[in-house]
């Protein structure tokens, strides 16, 4: 029989040194899985907080995914959206399918714009 060490309060490390190796190991790993999660919070919040201050940013956004037919047969589909932001007043989607359809979004203030290309279409409101 052995006894696993009381968990540490935050920022103290645990003492291992009376486990067995095998719990040793599993002690260690844990603590760095709990290191690693803070880092990866600590990263999240400082990234969103150096967005949250940009005047202005884009990003580029491909995605794809399946749609499974009747049949059971599946079929991809893709976009890559471009999204462009300048604060406080302008907002950008441009989109393009991968069946070749083309449109997107615009927002000046004060207007929205959506548009298709390949429908010839553009409203504003």
């Amino acid at each position: 029989m052995f006894s696993v060490p009381a968990y540490p309060e935050q920022g103290e490390q645990a003492d291992v040194s009376a486990a067995n190796p095998a719990t040793q190991s599993a002690i260690e790993t844990t603590q760095e899985e709990v290191a690693g999660a803070t880092d990866a919070k600590s990263l999240l919040d400082g990234m969103a907080r150096k967005l949250a201050e940009a005047r202005q940013f884009s990003v580029s956004i491909h995605m794809n995914y399946d749609v499974v037919q009747a049949s059971g047969q599946k079929i991809q589909f893709s976009e890559v959206r471009k999204v462009q932001i300048s604060r406080p007043d302008y907002l950008r989607v441009d989109s393009r399918q991968s069946d070749g359809d083309t449109g997107g979004l615009i927002f000046d203030g004060k207007t929205l714009t959506l548009f298709s290309a390949n429908d010839n279409v553009l409203i504003s409101a």
